[in-house]
């Protein structure tokens, strides 16, 4: 399955928190002990986004997937990419009208915490949010419109925003 996709980028839309909503009460039927969390870009109020709702999925214990989960996100419309690059993570894509990623990973795991960590420190900081949406925007505007390019071009300054991000914890 090829990970690689053209990438858009859209306004902040309020619905993505009722997708999120939505999208859980299904998923739960696949994963019932899970721990659930809205995360990325959509899950920050007035952030740019990739229109693609991202949903952390903490499992306790084993980070693998029954067939029988597979056949239930299968069900649901979901792919099943494996890790896609990223070691410790599961991840699931689901498009159409309304498009999510799923990233499985244990639960309060390092992807966990850090995840959570850059999103509540978006959230907390509007001003870090304007600059990475701005550096989105910048992205786009410069042709980085496939994921993996896109992705690249975000990496460092995501880096550079986890490290500012732990910092302001620790104060």
């Amino acid at each position: 399955m090829k990970v690689d996709e053209d990438i858009s980028i859209a306004e902040y839309n309020s619905d993505w928190a009722i997708w999120y909503r939505e999208e859980t009460e299904q998923l739960l039927n696949v994963f019932p002990n899970a721990m659930f969390e809205h995360f990325g870009s959509t899950s920050v109020s007035g952030l740019y986004s990739k229109p693609i709702v991202d949903i952390l999925i903490g499992l306790i214990g084993v980070l693998e997937l029954s067939d029988e989960q597979r056949r239930r996100l299968e069900y649901l419309g979901y792919e099943v990419l494996g890790t896609a690059g990223v070691p410790g993570r599961i991840h699931c894509r689901k498009r159409g009208i309304r498009s999510f990623n799923l990233a499985v990973t244990p639960f309060d795991s390092e992807l966990w915490r850090d995840n959570l960590l850059i999103r509540d420190y978006l959230r907390s900081h509007p001003d870090e949010a304007k600059i990475y949406a701005q550096h989105k925007l910048d992205a786009y505007r410069k042709g980085y419109r496939t994921l993996i390019a896109y992705s690249d071009y975000k990496a460092e300054f995501i880096s550079r925003l986890l490290l500012r991000a732990k910092t302001a914890q620790e104060i």
